[in-house]
């Protein structure tokens, strides 16, 4: 539930019901709002309908009378052909179009209570930075929620006091609908090209990501790394936040403690320039960092022997996600493929030394082997468990070996989202007829 009496008598619609909208739908439900909701997939409408959710369709909406259209972040907003609720609002011009994030933020100042809001952005590791961040604040006693992008829609949450600790990642798409937010802290982790589907050039997906920084004030913090070279931007964009750029070193590694085992050396700068401005005592952070264990779908071991292992990194739905995997092993018998997303796939890093032999699955292969370099030992698999067959042959043959899978793809070709596609490859690994 949000404030009441904002959203009275509003006219607004909701538009996308995966868990964002559901969430946002839910949370509005009580702000005797009159709520127009609205999913494209028939089936989705079905199941919904079922539940007592009412769909009137929105050619009979009276949209004369609208006031806010919340999008979930995945339906695009000025970016090629709209669909026909986005057209109709953006041609009415008087329709405000927001997030659930925004929506979030407005309430939360409305409430007047003094929160902490930490928001992270980037093209790859966010999720990987929150989850430790999170996980380190608990160990320090710090009451803090892990919101957003990670899958935890943020009006599922109703504030409560003024000692929270709001964690929220946040993607290119979700910072689209910001208007007033202004996190406490904001993190741009790193920028590599993706969702070139959606965005016209790099300089226009850079902009989206760099808008998290556009309400801070003298307050506040903006933590940029030194790669991205970004700080004369920010300056123009938003001169007031304190900057900090961090620095990619191995500083970390002189401590007594041994990180060697550490996959994401890459995201500690940041991490320690975060929880050292909220005063958190290094020992909980090296606690969290020694027994930190990776999320399903990203770099997550589904199965070892002696010999070979199977790494399930599902999640690398872009280029630089996937080269990220592929420097990180040795032998590798690498899985990709899917849904290009557009992204130009010249920039997989498939000449590397790591990898003995590669697999292309899905929408993509034959785009794959036309590019693959010409000492790259490869099969056109076309699809996930023919390949994790294939690439587990080959390993037996070799004695040893990493069968990765790393696709630098979306999965939205053969699956309904990355987890699934990463389950299934975990279902494949465990049905195989593994020699010990």
């Amino acid at each position: 539930m949000i404030n009441t009496d904002k959203y009275k008598d509003k006219n607004i619609i909701v538009y996308g019901l995966g868990k964002t909208g559901i969430s946002t739908y839910q949370a509005l439900k009580e702000s005797c709002a009159n709520i127009f909701i609205w999913d494209d997939d028939d089936s989705v409408r079905q199941v919904l309908s079922k539940s007592g959710m009412e769909f009137i369709n929105p050619n009979q909406w009276p949209w004369e009378k609208m006031d806010i259209l919340i999008p979930s972040p995945g339906i695009p907003i000025n970016y090629g052909k709209n669909s026909f609720i986005v057209e109709k609002a953006l041609k009415k011009g008087s329709i405000e179009i927001l997030g659930d994030i925004e929506l979030f933020y407005q309430d939360l100042k409305s409430s007047k209570l003094d929160k902490k809001i930490i928001a992270i952005t980037g093209t790859n590791g966010k999720s990987t930075f929150v989850t430790l961040l999170h996980q380190i604040l608990k160990e320090a006693g710090e009451e803090s929620y892990l919101l957003g992008n990670i899958g935890n829609p943020i009006l599922s949450i109703e504030p409560r006091d003024n000692n929270q600790i709001y964690i929220i990642e946040i993607s290119s798409f979700q910072i689209e609908l910001i208007d007033k937010f202004k996190p406490d802290i904001a993190v741009l982790l790193n920028i590599s090209e993706d969702h070139k589907e959606r965005y016209s050039s790099f300089d226009e997906y850079r902009l989206a990501k760099i808008k998290i920084f556009s309400n801070m004030n003298s307050n506040d913090y903006a933590i940029l790394n030194e790669s991205l070279g970004y700080e004369d931007i920010l300056d123009k964009i938003n001169p007031l936040p304190k900057k900090i750029i961090v620095k990619d070193d191995n500083s970390f590694m002189e401590s007594k403690f041994d990180l060697s085992n550490f996959s994401y050396k890459n995201l500690l700068p940041a991490l320690f320039t975060v929880t050292d401005i909220i005063n958190i005592e290094r020992k909980h952070v090296f606690e969290v960092l020694l027994n930190f264990k990776n999320l399903n779908h990203r770099t997550k071991e589904v199965y070892a022997n002696k010999e070979i292992r199977f790494i399930n990194d599902s999640k690398a739905t872009n280029p630089a996600a996937a080269n990220f995997a592929i420097n990180q092993y040795k032998d590798i018998y690498l899985i990709l493929g899917g849904l290009s997303k557009q992204n130009d796939l010249r920039k997989l890093d498939l000449s590397s030394k790591n990898i003995n032999k590669a697999f292309f699955i899905g929408s993509s292969s034959d785009q794959l082997s036309k590019i693959a370099p010409k000492d790259l030992d490869f099969e056109v698999s076309r699809n996930l468990e023919h390949a994790t067959k294939s690439a587990y042959i080959e390993a037996l043959k070799n004695k040893k070996g990493c069968v990765l899978l790393s696709p630098g793809c979306s999965s939205l070709d053969e699956y309904n989202n990355f987890q699934e596609r990463g389950d299934d490859f975990a279902k494949i690994v465990n049905n195989l007829d593994i020699k010990c």
